[in-house]
């Protein structure tokens, strides 16, 4: 199980750094999004983080409304992106795998009721 203890690193890693661009976000123009949707999203990154940590029993019901939520924004980027320019959005759909693969993980693995595994 030590190959699970590396992937919840490399979750916490990439969920902290989404969090550190969102936060950047409020402060620099890093894209078209307003500085409250980066300032919401910084909590959401760093909540998700914190819950991983802590195996919040909510934690799969919190992803899988995210995720609904992401596909409404980052899902409809993709498809407007290719249609109208013929790009793919990699950012969006990067975005959007990150979260199938974080809730496959929270499905199989896990354990809310029990003490967190070392990180």
């Amino acid at each position: 199980m030590k190959s699970l203890k590396y992937f919840d690193w490399l979750l916490l890693i990439a969920c902290s750094s989404i969090g550190l661009f969102h936060l950047t976000g409020v402060f620099i123009k890093v894209d078209n999004s307003p500085w409250g949707r980066h300032l919401l999203f910084t909590g959401i990154c760093f909540f998700i983080a914190y819950a991983w940590l802590k195996q919040f029993k909510i934690l799969p019901w919190f992803i899988g409304v995210l995720f609904i939520q992401q596909c409404t924004t980052h899902g409809v980027s993709v498809v407007k992106t290719f249609q109208n320019e013929g790009n793919i959005d990699w950012k969006s759909i990067t975005i959007l795998l990150m979260l199938i693969i974080l809730f496959i993980r929270l499905i199989l693995f896990h354990r809310p009721n029990k003490k967190p595994h070392a990180i």
